[in-house]
């Protein structure tokens, strides 16, 4: 008796997922039979479907060498953008012109009368 109320458990449970699993299949069915018509993909000589295989054997190496070229041009806009930029903080560096700023505190007031005292003196023991 346990087992047959084990069991019965077991093929109800069985059972739903089954149906579960045949829906997500006709959902898939669906989905791909979609695809194939939007990239208007056409059967082989002989065959009245495109299979999945089909389809895949052309897709696959398509996308790998689309992602090879879009990494390449990736590459070489960033290296144009990198010029651009590089170009613009040239031209900013050509156009902005350093001035030295006189130093107008104590340090530079004592210092400029220490000098005038050097060459007071200077002049006073050449004379």
């Amino acid at each position: 008796e346990p087992f047959k109320s084990v069991m019965e458990v077991f093929l109800t449970m069985a059972t739903r997922e089954l149906v579960s699993a045949r829906s997500l299949l006709d959902e898939c069915i669906e989905q791909f039979q979609a695809l194939v018509a939007f990239y208007q993909v056409k059967p082989l000589p002989g065959e009245t479907e495109v299979s999945p295989k089909d389809f895949f054997e052309l897709w696959i190496p398509f996308t790998t060498e689309f992602k090879v070229y879009w990494k390449k041009e990736q590459k070489e806009v960033l290296k144009a953008k990198v010029e651009k930029v590089k170009r613009i903080v040239e031209d900013k560096k050509a156009t902005v012109s350093v001035k030295t700023k006189e130093s107008t505190g104590l340090k530079a007031k004592m210092l400029a009368r220490g000098i005038r005292k050097t060459i007071r003196r200077k002049e006073s023991a050449s004379n």
